[in-house]
């Protein structure tokens, strides 16, 4: 991953102190999982969804993350369910192994296409045929300040919507066309929506929510 060793920096150094906000509609997930289902959490951070999982009794779901702040933290809070480290883009986990896989703001912090759509790959290759994607993440945002900085950066030959906050983590705001491409091929969308949230710093902005089904 570009940038791997400054992002798994900048998320050692935020492990205690983020709030991660992405809401998950459980409600939906249990109309589409059968009994019993074994789950992913890609990019789980602190392991707040796995937390949420099974308040909403959900098997202990298992999580993956490249931070190795944050898995201390989710190993600390959820000792309930299990946490690996995720290295260089694969998961540590054999071919069609989960009927779910989570992923909630997990694409904004990668980069560039090639890494997103790796990653969604190798997603993908865990997932048991016919598996769920739930995915929540960030289109490109219409209000003045997220504007402001998508053209500051790309003056610095940054893609369109992608950022450094201070600190240095770089996060990446998505165009309808590339939430379309992420997607196609792979998966037949179940659901499509879009949900208002505060960002883990505090701000209001939009995301997109896509389930899908693997075709595969």
């Amino acid at each position: 991953m570009a940038h791997e060793h400054d992002q798994v920096a900048y998320w050692n150094a935020a492990a205690p102190l983020k709030t991660f906000t992405h809401p998950c509609d459980f409600a939906l997930l249990a109309a589409h999982l059968g009994n019993r289902p074994k789950i992913l959490d890609v990019g789980c951070g602190y392991g707040r969804l796995c937390r949420e999982c099974l308040a909403h009794g959900f098997p202990a779901p298992v999580g993956t993350d490249f931070s190795e702040g944050m898995l201390a933290r989710a190993r600390s809070e959820v000792p309930e369910c299990s946490f690996a480290l995720m290295r260089t883009g694969l998961l540590p986990f054999p071919d069609e192994t989960f009927d779910l896989a989570l992923l909630f703001a997990v694409l904004t912090c990668i980069e560039t296409d090639a890494e997103q759509d790796a990653l969604i790959r190798e997603t993908a290759r865990v997932l048991k045929p016919g598996g769920l994607i739930y995915v929540s993440d960030y289109p490109l945002q219409q209000d003045s300040r997220n504007i402001a900085r998508y053209e500051q950066w790309a003056r610095q030959g940054m893609l369109y919507g992608t950022f450094v906050l201070p600190g240095g983590g770089i996060m990446r705001h998505h165009a309808p066309e590339r939430i379309a491409a992420t997607f196609s091929g792979g998966f037949r969308q179940l659901d499509m929506r879009s949900v208002s949230l505060r960002t883990m710093n505090g701000h209001t902005a939009t995301a997109y929510q896509y389930m899908g089904r693997k075709l595969k």
